[in-house]
């Protein structure tokens, strides 16, 4: 007898249940998928400009050194 409540009572919460539009659903969809492109290209964006970046300190440290060790040769 409690498995016929349980049914009964899952029904009438369906029955209450909102329902959900279909337009509703796939605009959901479509800003999920439209986030996450936005996601993955912001992040590959940032990752072309970190490597760009770090291979400029790069230069710049390599750039700074050499200076360094052609003032320090003038002077001595």
């Amino acid at each position: 007898m409690p498995e016929k409540k349980q049914g009964m009572l899952r029904m009438i919460k369906n029955a209450l249940r909102s329902k959900k539009n279909c337009y509703e659903d796939i605009v959901h969809q479509a800003e999920t998928v439209i986030s996450q492109y936005i996601t993955i290209r912001k992040n590959e964006i940032i990752g072309t400009c970190y490597k760009k970046s770090r291979m400029l300190k790069f230069v710049l440290w390599g750039l700074g050194i050499t200076i360094s060790v052609c003032v320090y040769n003038l002077i001595f």
